[in-house]
């Protein structure tokens, strides 16, 4: 006289055979006999799936429905979304540290003493500089919004890879304004190259995790090979530049400005946005 217990829903429910339903004393010691024998045999299995259906009358354990496997991901990827940290904000924070950056190199721009056409000629380093360095900036937050564009999810490595990009660019106003004091002096510029070393690797790591992990129907292969290329290839000319500003500054940051305007635009893929 078999029995069936079905779990649905964290809950046991135990169906009764037809002839046992005319007898309601029947009927309540039978399912607590047959639910405590089931229970006996087969311990608690039927509670480690969703959805069980089990014959009393057979050994064996029939399965209606699979658990949902989650990945390893889905509970940092919850905790994120619970406190915010959305790729909205990450962006809106993003946006809040360029414009600190900005105004910090506006900041360290200085007037001349005499009110001369001579004098301010005589501060063509600054003014070289501050124009570089605000392109430069210009550029990182335009490449980095064009990489946040195709992130489809918040992850431990976008955070941090965002973060390692800010900081790198943050480094920009101290070696602008002491490449502008020491007027392109060889250190100064030799580290205004390795500024840049550091920001275009950090922008590689943001590419590979909000980039290079989307599907072909957001960044088609071909560009995300050319952007991948393109990374590494100017990640060795800014590190070339860096060594070559210590014989030759003027010459290293030259090198610098050339390789910088390969970042004019970000890639020669449509961005499109999340969700459509």
């Amino acid at each position: 006289m078999p029995v069936c217990i079905i779990q649905q829903a964290g809950q046991a429910v135990v169906a009764a055979p037809d002839d046992m339903l005319g007898d309601t004393g029947k009927v309540e010691s039978g399912l607590r006999g047959h639910a405590r024998r089931v229970t006996q045999d087969l311990g608690i299995a039927y509670r480690t799936s969703p959805r069980l259906a089990v014959d009393a009358g057979c050994s064996e354990l029939h399965e209606s429905e699979p658990a949902p496997v989650r990945p390893a991901s889905f509970a940092k990827e919850t905790w994120m979304k619970q406190y915010g940290l959305t790729l909205e904000r990450i962006s809106a924070f993003t946006d809040g540290v360029f414009a600190v950056i900005i105004t910090i190199l506006v900041i360290d721009l200085h007037a001349p003493d005499v009110a001369t056409w001579a004098a301010l000629a005589q501060e063509w380093p600054t003014a070289i500089s501050y124009a570089v360095s605000y392109l430069f900036v210009a550029i990182a937050w335009l490449n980095g919004h064009y990489l946040l564009s195709h992130a489809t999810r918040v992850t431990s490595k976008l955070i941090w890879s965002n973060f390692a990009h800010l900081f790198s660019v943050s480094l920009l106003p101290f070696v602008t304004a002491w490449m502008s004091k020491t007027r392109l002096g060889a250190v100064a510029v030799c580290l205004y190259a390795i500024v840049f070393v550091l920001v275009n690797a950090s922008y590689f790591a943001l590419f590979m995790e909000a980039v290079d992990t989307v599907g072909e129907e957001l960044v088609s292969g071909p560009t995300k090979r050319l952007m991948r290329m393109r990374a590494v290839l100017t990640l060795l000319i800014f590190a070339g530049a860096a060594a070559l500003a210590l014989w030759f500054p003027i010459a290293g940051f030259c090198v610098v400005t050339l390789t910088l305007l390969t970042y004019l635009h970000p890639s020669s893929t449509q961005v499109i946005p999340r969700g459509s």
